[in-house]
């Protein structure tokens, strides 16, 4: 074996150590005797290989971090860029309808989550839930607000038809965004995580809204699984117009929720139902950008509660000139911003040269997207000021746009491509900043509206969730290993019984796997139950089956079975 120096100390303690990591894995790898003495051909082997992954790794730190990424995407591992957090919102106290802004800002403590849509929010709120039972209507005393108990949404035994009633004290919106609710499911026994078009379809269900002319049925998207797990649905009114009605003395506008078929392997069993609820994400936007289409009116919108600074340019030829006042002929955009951006915009002179960085540490951590930018030319003839925008993607509407990228863990924005803006100042007209994992707050925090008044209230009834911080190198390396640990491929018993145990969405208890004189690769599963029951719902086989069908080996027979139909020996062990 060649090696370029002479190892340090350092470095043959920890050649020592891995080596003897090594040898005590041996075993798990072959069952034949193996002679450890250092002149056997096999340890030698070991030895070099040792080293080999040493001095690779020495290399590897002195390879940049970006080309050791695009290594690491050979891999199929990619760093996940930082997201902000979302949550929903109950209004506790407010004074009547109110109609909310794109950005409309609610705040709790440090924290700033934001509306992205039009909303109008009624003061009304979930007051009784009932299920009906023989024509009459039960009222589900477990699923009002800060009750510990859960309760069966369609009864102990549900059967097609069965209905529970949803009683609001307010009129429900009508209008193009969905009414939301948040379901929080209290299972008896651990399910399997699931994204959403992974989980597999043990139910369907029907919603519907009391009107005028009796219960019409409304468009819904239910996340989950029919009551399974926790989650929203999401309900369109398309135009319905809902009517107050009665249930029993209870008087007010009601949803009904209605079982068509069933194939449950477990009843659901929910701790709270939640609505309607807000739609918010956690960002702090500084500044944006309005753009107005030629003939329409500039919609500036008041997001900021202090003092706003505002710029108008009108479109001249690909870029955009310094206007006082609004016009209709030409595209317009206004830029946007609060105090403390205002007086940090200008970042510099574009110099031309490769990688150009300007350090923004000083605003804060920047959304990933939010940032916009813009190329300030001063025409010395005339006086008028004339600027480009540029998002974070390329813009069309140049053809040698500028590009630029923001590197998050360096807190910079890196010209990448000047385009033919060099000499030109170079602006932010637009960003937002967010706080990643800490944005996913636990439910129950107090928020207030910025602008509001004293009396507004309102709570988050469901924790914050998809805010994470972007990818250092040290977690893109466990990723790797723990992909490489994972098996993908069906080989040994064991495999087998890893694979089986997180098929998404089911509620497995225990498996054994076994093979046959012929070779069947026999599975057993046997599920969580409340009727203390080992049959395999008939779902199961279908799932079980399509999960493992291209995990297995080419040629190798699979047989599943309940829990029941296996031997009594192995059922034991």
């Amino acid at each position: 074996m060649i090696v370029r120096r002479k190892m340090t100390v350092g470095e043959q303690r920890k050649a020592e150590e891995r080596l003897r990591r090594a040898e005590s894995r041996i075993p798990f790898y072959t069952s034949k005797q193996m002679n450890r003495l250092p002149a056997e051909p096999g340890m030698t082997i070991l030895e070099n290989l040792v080293v080999l992954e040493l001095l690779l790794e020495e290399e590897l730190e002195d390879i940049p971090e970006s080309v050791r990424r695009k290594l690491m995407e050979l891999y199929g591992v990619t760093a996940s860029e930082g997201k902000n957090a979302r949550t929903l919102l109950q209004p506790e106290q407010i004074p009547g309808p109110l109609c909310f802004f794109p950005g409309q800002k609610f705040r709790s403590g440090e924290m700033c989550f934001e509306t992205m849509y039009d909303e109008t929010v009624m003061p009304g709120k979930l007051q009784k839930v009932f299920l009906e039972e023989e024509g009459k209507f039960k009222e589900i005393e477990e699923l009002q607000h800060n009750n510990p108990l859960a309760a069966y949404p369609f009864g102990k035994k549900p059967e097609p038809g069965s209905c529970m009633y949803l009683l609001f004290d307010g009129a429900i919106p009508s209008g193009d965004r969905p009414l939301i609710l948040a379901v929080t499911a209290n299972p008896l026994f651990p399910r399997n995580p699931a994204k959403k078009k992974e989980f597999p379809v043990f139910a369907e269900i029907r919603w519907s809204c009391y009107t005028r002319e009796g219960y019409q049925e409304i468009r819904h998207e239910d996340d989950t699984g029919g009551f399974l797990i926790s989650g929203e649905v999401r309900l369109w009114m398309d135009g319905i117009h809902p009517a107050a009605t009665k249930i029993g003395t209870y008087e007010g506008y009601v949803l009904r929720c209605e079982l068509v078929w069933e194939r449950y392997d477990v009843n659901p069993r929910i701790a709270g139902i939640d609505g309607p609820l807000l739609e918010v994400w956690e960002r702090d936007t500084l500044g944006t950008v309005c753009t107005a289409r030629a003939g329409e009116r500039l919609r500036i919108p008041s997001i900021f509660p202090e003092e706003t600074y505002t710029w108008i340019y009108e479109k001249e030829g690909t870029s955009y000139i310094s206007v006082t006042e609004e016009h209709l002929e030409n595209v317009q955009k206004a830029v946007c911003m609060c105090k403390k951006l205002a007086l940090q915009k200008t970042l510099g002179i574009i110099y031309g040269y490769d990688n150009q960085e300007f350090d923004v540490s000083r605003l804060g951590r920047i959304l990933p997207g939010s940032l916009e930018l813009m190329a300030v030319e001063k025409d010395r003839e005339n006086g008028q000021t004339r600027v480009t925008f540029f998002p974070q993607k390329e813009d069309a509407e140049t053809e040698t746009p500028l590009l630029f990228v923001y590197d998050e863990e360096k807190s910079v924005i890196r010209i990448t491509d000047p385009g033919d803006y060099t000499g030109c100042e170079l602006s932010i007209a637009g960003c937002a900043l967010y706080h990643g994992r800490e944005g996913n707050l636990l439910k129950g925090n107090y928020f207030v509206r910025a602008g509001g008044s004293e009396e507004e209230l309102y709570c988050n009834r469901c924790p914050g969730q998809g805010g994470q911080n972007p990818d250092t190198w040290k977690e893109m390396c466990q990723i790797l290993r723990e992909e490489q640990r994972k098996p993908y491929t069906a080989v040994t018993t064991k495999d087998y019984e890893i694979l089986v145990k997180e098929i998404p969405g089911l509620c497995i208890q225990n498996v054994r796997v076994y093979s046959e004189e012929d070779g069947t690769v026999v599975v057993a599963v046997q599920p969580y139950s409340e009727k203390k029951t080992t049959n395999l719902p008939a779902g199961y086989f279908r799932q079980i089956r399509n999960y493992l069908e291209e995990k297995r080996l080419l040629g190798t027979r699979i047989e599943i079975r309940g829990w029941h139909d296996t031997p009594d020996k192995m059922q034991k062990e």
